[in-house]
């Protein structure tokens, strides 16, 4: 009786053991998958919150570029061309908002890029009744800015290079994809797209 009171025991202390280890290997499985579902859900914010990013700064880059065509052509509703015109002339009107301004009267997008206006067009800076405006967006933000409608006032505008394929209107999605894809990117990182638009 004593030894099979023993073996009893002993075998009771061999599953109490196993059972242990069973719950502490569900436990490190049960942790591994919190932690996996953990870092599923913070990759899901973070992706959410750099789409809502981009699509602000879009936006916001949007209405920069609606504003500063829409103040050009108020300042110089009155004048009989668009001689003398350039980002420091139109930063000291005091019509854009202080967000685009700097200390220096310089021009700059929501995203940091440094505007650049003149007369004419890229091809003949001399033809007084023109405009351009050139600015960066990233490659991101690219085919959304190609198949904007920016009115009748524009003649033209190019993607990558002013020496490239001259676009006269909005471009459809395929085209707008196609055409950032394949134009040239003049900052070093490679991340960034110019837009040189021309209005009259």
């Amino acid at each position: 009786m004593y030894y099979i009171n023993s073996f009893n025991f002993s075998s009771l202390n061999k599953f109490r053991h196993y059972k242990e280890k069973v719950q502490k290997g569900l436990s490190l499985i049960e942790a591994a998958m919190v932690l996996a579902l953990s870092a599923i859900v913070v990759a899901g914010v973070i992706a959410y919150y750099q789409s809502a990013s981009d699509n602000q700064k879009t936006e916001a880059t949007i209405s920069s570029l609606t504003d500063l065509i829409s103040v050009i052509h108020s300042v110089y509703a009155s004048q009989p061309n668009y001689q003398g015109i350039s980002a420091e002339v139109i930063a000291k009107t005091g019509s854009l908002p202080t967000s685009m301004v700097d200390e220096n009267n310089n021009l700059f997008t929501p995203g940091g890029s440094k505007i650049s206006i003149g007369m004419g067009t890229f091809k003949d800076s001399s033809l007084q009744n023109y405009f351009n405006i050139s600015f960066g967006v990233s490659n991101q933000m690219c085919p959304i800015m190609a198949r904007l409608d920016l009115g009748s006032s524009l003649s033209g505008f190019f993607i990558g290079s002013s020496s490239g394929t001259k676009y006269t209107g909005p471009l459809n999605v395929a085209d707008s994809e196609s055409a950032c894809e394949n134009a040239p990117h003049g900052d070093s990182t490679k991340d960034q797209t110019t837009l040189d638009y021309e209005f009259h």
